[in-house]
Parts: structure tokens; C-alpha cells; sequence
């Protein structure tokens, strides 16, 4: 979800992204460092196709950086969790709206 100058709010940016963005690199770089394409890296931060876990490369990349993988891991997942557990209601409120105007 996005503010209406076009960012995206902290709560949809998943503890992957902000891990990254705390190291001070760019999606890019990590990748380049993680010897994995980009596209996996962006996949592995917006939790595509329920991507929990953090691909081990670039575990691996971060735990050379100091990043605590396995509490990175754990946050990531809960990430995922709620952003499930909202969309699941969204989808709910939907269907029970339109039961009710039927």
C-alpha cells in the first residue's frame, strides 16, 4: 500500500527490505554480494510466492555482515503472516459486503 506521494509505508516493507536498507544497500548490491539475480533478491523481500525463508546465499551474505539471519528469518515470516491475515480479512469484508447487497 502506498502513501499518496507514492511511498510505500514502513508496515508493507517487509524486515528483509529494511535490513538491506539499513546496511545502506541497494537491492543491486546485495544481490551482487549474495551471487544471486536481482529479480530472486526482490522476490525474497515481498514474500512472493509465500517465500518465508531467506534464500541462503543471501543469508549467508548478510551473516558476513553481521545481520542476526535466524531472528531476520523469524521477523520475516511473521511479516508474511500478517500480511496474510489482512488480506484474508479484506477478502472477507468484500464477500460479506456483497452477500449483504444481494
Amino acid at each position: 500500500m502506498a502513501t499518496e506521494d507514492g511511498r510505500r509505508r514502513t508496515q508493507d516493507t517487509s524486515p528483509l527490505e529494511l535490513t538491506r536498507q539499513s546496511l545502506g544497500l541497494t537491492r543491486g548490491e546485495l544481490a551482487l554480494l549474495a551471487g544471486v539475480g536481482h529479480g530472486a533478491l526482490f522476490n525474497a523481500e515481498r514474500g512472493s510466492s509465500g517465500m518465508a525463508s531467506i534464500p541462503s546465499r543471501v543469508a549467508s551474505a548478510l551473516e558476513s555482515l553481521g545481520v542476526s539471519v535466524g531472528e531476520l528469518e523469524r521477523e520475516q515470516a511473521a511479516w508474511l503472516r500478517r500480511r496474510a491475515d489482512a488480506l484474508r480479512a479484506e477478502v472477507l469484508g468484500r464477500t460479506e459486503a456483497r452477500a449483504a447487497s444481494s
